[in-house]
């Protein structure tokens, strides 16, 4: 049996452990402005040496979504801040023109 002092520490140590939980997660999804992911758009598309990258984020009723609730995939958050179920990006870098072909600006879509 607990002592009532003990018990009542526990208490509070479970208590402080659940804020701390909470507070960490309700961080964790704090969006970020726009212009944050934009750059990492732009960073990843200088990687991509001309090439296109198309990615599409999760949909609701597939995998772990369809049992435990829909959650962004990490990657596409990371580089969107986007948490719509079925969105999907297209990142094409800047390509200068070298005389023997036209440049084509930075696109994303």
């Amino acid at each position: 049996m607990l002592h009532p002092k003990s018990n009542r520490a526990l208490r509070g140590l479970l208590l402080v452990s659940l804020l701390l939980l909470f507070t960490i997660g309700a961080a964790a999804l704090e969006r970020q402005p726009n212009a944050d992911y934009r750059v990492r758009r732009v960073a990843l598309s200088r990687k991509t040496n001309g090439g296109v990258v198309v990615l599409f984020a999760a949909v609701e009723a597939e995998g772990p979504n369809a049992l435990y609730g829909f959650r962004q995939d990490n990657n596409f958050y990371y580089l969107t801040g986007l948490n719509q179920p079925g969105a999907a990006v297209l990142i094409a870098p800047e390509i200068a023109g070298d005389g023997a072909g036209p440049s084509h600006p930075y696109t994303e879509i």
